[in-house]
């Protein structure tokens, strides 16, 4: 099985709805396990108090996924080292 990794990572930072639940939230992390499966890590925000809500792990099939990201994804190139002053930050 062949995967495109780079059209996964591009999901990094955007939002998305898993289909099932309807569980919304931000494409904070993506993981790719040794049975294939392919899963985001979907980031809620925080509550009316301002505590971070639970994340969790959805496959991506299961996702609507719209907009653009709010961040510029990273390059993650490990040919090169970078410091704090290259790490992505949000769009204004």
């Amino acid at each position: 099985m062949i995967i495109n990794v780079k059209e996964k990572l591009n999901l990094l930072g955007r939002h998305a709805k898993d289909k099932v639940t309807n569980f919304q939230g931000v494409i904070t992390s993506i993981a790719f396990d040794l049975y294939g499966c392919n899963q985001a890590l979907l980031n809620p925000g925080i509550d009316n108090e301002g505590k971070l809500r639970d994340q969790n792990w959805f496959d991506i099939n299961r996702l609507e996924v719209a907009g653009s990201p709010i961040m510029d994804v990273p390059e993650f190139d490990t040919s090169k080292e970078k410091g704090a002053e290259f790490k992505p930050t949000f769009k204004n």
